[in-house]
């Protein structure tokens, strides 16, 4: 029990010490669905319109599209890993700033720490870096 809640002890500290995003990834639910040794391959797509500010200036409707491919293995019936490879752009309203789309890849993991009849709990990792 002790290692459970340091476990959700330390993914809260690490959501709370988070900044925002410019092109949130996709992300999925957040437990293991993979059993040991299983594969996965897929394709993801994430599109997201947001406004932020940068260095003093706000900047409104800053869009950003993100499309991968996805392979995850199952390291554990309740952990799994996972990498994406795909391509992301982004686009600025005013039509000063456009960027084309560029490669752009990440890796993840999933574990599922508690299994109750209806509800399972579980935590998600991910990275994913892009260049436009």
């Amino acid at each position: 029990m002790n290692k459970k809640l340091l476990l959700v002890v330390v993914i809260l500290t690490a959501l709370a010490l988070t900044g925002s995003a410019l092109a949130l990834a996709p992300m999925g639910s957040p437990t293991a669905g993979l059993k040991t040794g299983q594969f996965r391959a897929g394709v993801e797509y994430s599109y997201s319109d947001v406004d932020m500010e940068l260095e003093g200036y706000k900047l409104d409707s800053v869009t950003s599209n993100m499309i991968f491919g996805n392979l995850g293995y199952g390291i554990m019936d309740e952990w799994e890993a996972f990498v994406r490879l795909g391509v992301a752009n982004v686009d600025y309203d005013d039509g000063d700033f456009s960027g084309d789309y560029g490669f752009a890849w990440g890796l993840g993991t999933k574990v599922t720490f508690l299994k109750q009849e209806n509800l399972d709990w579980g935590a998600l990792f991910q990275m994913t870096w892009t260049k436009f």
